[in-house]
């Protein structure tokens, strides 16, 4: 998920996912501390644009908030290290998010299973009711 606003070292970051770019996924505009991210890429000289899909959307967003980081921390602009930093970063993301998911469906799985033994175990006390009073009748 990429937020619309975040906090770095105190200063607010906007980030704004726009239209088209040419030539670019994504920059980080220190001057006004926001973040650019672009759904559609135009290439003038093969006169073609090209939509990006949103995985890419997001990992650009990554990579720019590196590029956050590396401002505020007094670093020099480095691409690879943002590309790289980027990439582990979606990664470990994405399967915090798988792991809350399956976390979430385990306790909405267990639940409908106490709800189910519940009602088994409701019946199961009807029954003998019914039978102790039918046997009490019987005397």
């Amino acid at each position: 998920m990429i937020p619309k606003q975040f906090k770095c070292a105190g200063n607010v970051i906007d980030v704004n996912i726009e239209d088209e770019s040419t030539e670019l996924f994504g920059e980080f505009a220190c001057a006004s501390d926001s973040i650019h991210l672009y759904k559609n890429i135009r290439y003038p000289e093969k006169d073609k644009t090209v939509s990006v899909h949103d995985r890419k959307i997001v990992n650009t967003f990554y990579h720019e908030l590196i590029h956050v980081w590396q401002h505020y921390a007094g670093l020099e602009y480095d691409e690879q290290q943002a590309q790289v930093f980027g990439n582990f970063l979606q990664e470990f993301i994405e399967k915090l998010e798988i792991t809350e998911k399956a976390r979430k469906q385990a306790k909405k799985d267990l639940d409908i299973l106490e709800t189910k033994q519940l009602f088994v175990e409701m019946e199961l006390e009807s029954q003998q009711q019914k039978a102790t009073e039918a046997a009490q009748s019987a005397e």
